[in-house]
């Protein structure tokens, strides 16, 4: 049998049994009943719908086993008159206006007696040949069988409580058997009710009854009682041993505070008092500040990041330098079996795809917030960002910048080693191309933590860009290098106690940033006009 679960507003779960022609209003009355709540006060809703209590359960689109949920209701509900249109199996309808608490049989009876060529038609009756035809009645797709089932079968409890609906009647013989079983399950239906019933009004019984005001001069008699109860208990076990010394029940009626005045007494004779809440006050120290401290807020790190300048560490050196490692390994012929893929090579993807696939499994589910945070955080631990300006004239210059400082400090600094200082010029980061333009904004909120390229450009091309003494101070890669692992490497970090292979990742990332892709002029291998391996194919 399928089933629903329904959370109440005071927090219980029921399982409700359903069958497909029951209305989604016997779900909610049921529920109710239980937990002694009025089915007028509540709807019932699943997700974020509210459902039709009108419609039976086949039609509600509900899967089994559905979650659903009482809400108060935000119109009052009352029993409203329903217009019923009663077809007879001849094709003549009946219609009039009724409330919606009144049962079929009702009805039924209601027409025999308001018209006198319907008296005997409408129910129970005898055919021809002296058969019991048994009135059926048939609503949407329900049929209600046998005068005691249309005793039992009201207008609501069929989901029909507002708007007009159609009946339609018809009388049909059915075995003693048959009608024997429905009976049966009527008389089981009735006595289910019943008892939902008596459940709903004991709980709102009990409720009322825990809503009145407690008689507090009954209750203080009761612990000097219990207390009093204790003390006689104990004396009569003292009597029992023999061996055990006897408590004097004088001495423990002395100990013990007969009345509520004496706390206050043992707490003053102990050193304490009792503090009223009215009494409470916040601290005069922290008035009129703001107590509570995000530290990864904005106006947090504006206030206590430290953004005063550090040393530079200037490093100058052109783009189209070539490592030493790459130059030796141009003249390096490789053979076509060292790009063969075996199974070794294999077995480690498959081993490093599965370590993904179980990272990515086991990882909390995050909002964008929480990962904006972590990632701020875990950026925040380095001392010194790395940035590299690059020049269209294929030079770079690198400098170490603290990541409170602003967008404004690098471009002044940018401008110190400029040929010309009036030079217009904007800075930019690649890709996607996003312009520098604000110059409050700190390196950590323009991306550049913890190492970046920042790209320079200009509408008018002077002639040289840097300034003699920066042409002067140019350096080698290597040493940039050396320069950049420094700070970003272990030593660069700041001791915190996040895990480390969210910084060792973090470190490699930064050097992939910071990594300076040689021409193709510097790159060209001086063996290229061997033979050519089997994987390569040039284009057309």
């Amino acid at each position: 049998m399928t089933s629903v679960s329904v959370l109440c507003p005071n927090g219980r779960r029921l399982c409700v049994s359903v069958v497909p022609n029951k209305t989604i209003m016997q779900i909610l009355e049921e529920a109710c009943q239980k937990q002694g709540f009025s089915p007028d006060e509540f709807d019932i809703q699943h997700g974020r719908k509210v459902l039709d209590t009108s419609i039976p359960f086949r039609f509600a689109n509900l899967p089994n086993k559905a979650q659903l949920e009482l809400i108060p209701s935000t119109r009052p509900k009352k029993d409203s008159n329903v217009t019923i249109a009663l077809q007879l199996p001849d094709g003549e309808r009946l219609q009039g206006d009724f409330n919606c608490g009144l049962t079929l049989y009702d009805l039924l009876n209601y027409w025999e007696t308001n018209k006198i060529e319907l008296k005997g038609r409408l129910l129970s009756r005898l055919d021809e040949s002296d058969r019991m035809l048994h009135p059926v009645c048939t609503v949407m797709r329900q049929e209600v069988i046998g005068e005691k089932a249309l005793q039992a079968s009201t207008l609501k409890s069929l989901g029909l409580i507002k708007g007009a609906s159609v009946i339609r009647l018809m009388h049909r013989h059915v075995e003693a058997s048959a009608m024997e079983k429905i009976n049966i399950s009527v008389d089981e239906f009735l006595n289910r009710q019943a008892k939902l019933k008596e459940i709903a009004e004991r709980k709102q019984t009990e409720a009322v009854l825990q809503s009145e005001p407690m008689d507090v001069g009954a209750s203080a008699e009761k612990p000097q009682a219990h207390f009093q109860m204790t003390l006689d208990q104990t004396a009569t076990v003292s009597q029992k041993l023999p061996n055990v010394a006897e408590i004097s029940v004088a001495s423990s009626q002395e100990m013990a505070p007969h009345t509520s005045t004496n706390i206050p007494e043992s707490s003053a004779a102990f050193g304490q008092s009792v503090p009223l809440f009215t009494e409470f006050k916040f601290p005069e120290q922290t008035r009129g500040e703001d107590v509570y401290i995000n530290e990864l807020s904005a106006s947090y790190r504006s206030s206590h990041i430290d953004t005063s300048p550090c040393e530079r560490e200037v490093v100058v050196f052109s783009r189209e330098e070539v490592p030493v490692g790459a130059a030796q390994a141009a003249g390096v012929r490789l053979e076509d079996e060292f790009f063969k893929v075996t199974i070794g090579d294999v077995r480690k993807m498959m081993n490093d795809l599965k370590r993904q696939r179980q990272d990515l499994e086991n990882q909390p589910l995050l909002t964008e917030t929480m990962r904006q945070i972590k990632t701020t955080g875990r950026l925040m631990q380095y001392e010194r960002a790395i940035v590299r300006i690059s020049f269209p004239d294929s030079t770079i210059v690198q400098a170490c910048f603290k990541p409170g400082e602003t967008v404004g400090t690098l471009r002044s600094f940018v401008k110190e080693h400029l040929a010309d200082e009036n030079l217009q010029f904007y800075l930019y980061t690649a890709p996607p191309k996003v312009v520098l333009a604000n110059d409050t904004d700190s390196l950590l909120d323009a991306g550049l933590i913890p190492a970046a390229i920042v790209y320079l450009s200009c509408e008018r091309q002077p002639d040289r860009f840097l300034s003699e003494a920066s042409i002067e101070s140019r350096r080698s890669l290597l040493e940039a290098e050396d320069v950049a692992s420094k700070w970003l490497s272990g030593c660069g970090l700041k001791s915190t106690g996040d895990d480390s292979s969210q910084i060792s990742a973090t470190q490699s990332s930064s050097q992939d940033q910071l990594t300076v892709q040689p021409t193709r002029r510097a790159a060209a291998r001086p063996g290229s006009g061997g033979t050519v391996p089997k994987w390569f194919k040039t284009g057309k």
